[in-house]
């Protein structure tokens, strides 16, 4: 929520006289954490009318300072400021109306009050206007619109927004695609650490998209997300750490970022980390690790993976040799499209019983409708 940060520019933007008395009072408590005396106090500012103390109260309810939490009573006093035109109080009850569940979450609600925020010119109102608008949350998808809403809270610095816009210029959707204009959004929103710009950033200069190639900038852009824990950013880190693209060779420097996006479940990291413990390839050969890995990778229905994965089973290597599970995962594989698969998937048949197959065709069965949860 963006309150504190409103609150912060309300006084920046209004001189403290204009607050002095029970309102300036009850933010001095706040910032002392004493809720109660600043409930106290504008309890009876928000019953005579004063926005500023409705929007507060509704803060404190949605929150739970000083207060039990309670979202019906935060939307009763946001709306009270909000149909006084209090664009923070409409951008707070658009928030609920869109995040909250059961009878609370509305969203066609939060896109009218992201709105009626929005043409106030509250950045965060405008930005969250576009997202809805990009999902289709509230009102008919439109991207057009969605482009619009970005701009307008790009413009004012926002960030968020401004990745968003990028990405659009980028995928040409709701303008005409421009790399060159991505990049420049990319790089404002970059700047501001949002990883997800960062990570981007890093892959126009890596495949010269926008601007012209540059690994050593990939390298940079890539390490900012990555630090910032972007799986992406990691994977693809490691990628130019193992092959020494914009950056000098460095195997554990690659194994080391494979393993932070491997950790965070991403397949293709962890179907890399399987290929380089398989065998000894580029660091000393594990074939547990290795089978470990794959098996991680194969539960995301990454083919390869799974190909991978029954061979281990076939030879018995990093694992127990069972003829039932290489086939299993061939025949998983084989289905997913892998001709690799298929190949190996023929040769195993060739070598079994039919009790064997059917078997393995059964473990397969289990696998796919338990979502990889139940493979044996």
């Amino acid at each position: 929520m963006l309150n504190r940060l409103v609150m912060a520019a309300i006084l920046v933007a209004f001189p403290a006289a204009a607050f002095a008395g029970p309102y300036e009072d009850g933010l001095a408590a706040i910032e002392r954490n004493d809720y109660e005396t600043a409930y106290r106090l504008w309890l009876p500012l928000a019953v005579e009318g004063d926005p500023w103390a409705q929007h507060d109260l509704g803060v404190m309810y949605e929150r739970g300072d000083g207060v039990a939490q309670n979202l019906a009573d935060a939307v009763y006093w946001y709306r009270k400021a909000a149909e006084q035109g209090f664009a923070a109080a409409q951008f707070s009850l658009g928030w609920i109306y869109a995040h909250a569940d059961g009878v609370a979450g509305d969203d066609t609600k939060a896109v009218h009050w992201y709105r009626e925020a929005a043409q106030q010119g509250l950045a965060d109102a405008q930005f969250n206007l576009g997202l809805m608008y990009a999902s289709g949350d509230g009102i008919a998808e439109d991207n057009v619109a969605a482009v619009f809403w970005y701009r307008q809270a790009a413009e004012q610095d926002h960030a968020g927004a401004q990745y968003s816009l990028g990405w659009m210029y980028a995928e040409g959707e709701g303008v005409s695609r421009d790399d060159a204009v991505a990049v420049q959004w990319y790089q404002r929103a970059a700047e501001q650490g949002v990883a997800a710009a960062q990570f981007s950033l890093g892959w126009m200069y890596a495949n010269g998209k926008g601007i012209a190639e540059d690994d050593a900038a990939a390298v940079r852009w890539y390490a900012r997300a990555a630090e910032q824990g972007h799986a992406d950013a990691q994977y693809r880190l490691g990628t130019m750490y193992q092959k020494g693209e914009g950056v000098y060779r460095n195997v554990m420097a690659a194994l080391k970022w494979y393993r932070k996006a491997a950790g965070q479940d991403l397949p293709d990291a962890q179907y890399t980390l399987g290929l380089l413990y398989d065998k000894g390839r580029v660091v000393a050969g594990n074939d547990s690790e290795a089978a470990h890995w794959y098996r991680k990778a194969a539960a995301h229905e990454l083919t390869v993976a799974q190909h991978r994965l029954g061979l281990k089973y076939a030879k018995g290597e990093g694992v127990f040799r069972d003829k039932t599970k290489a086939r299993m995962w061939q025949l998983i594989a084989t289905k997913g499209g892998n001709e690799q698969a298929s190949a190996s998937l023929a040769e195993l048949s060739k070598h079994m019983s039919s009790k064997e197959i059917s078997r393995s065709e059964a473990q397969a069965k289990r696998c796919l409708e338990s979502n990889y949860q139940d493979c044996g």
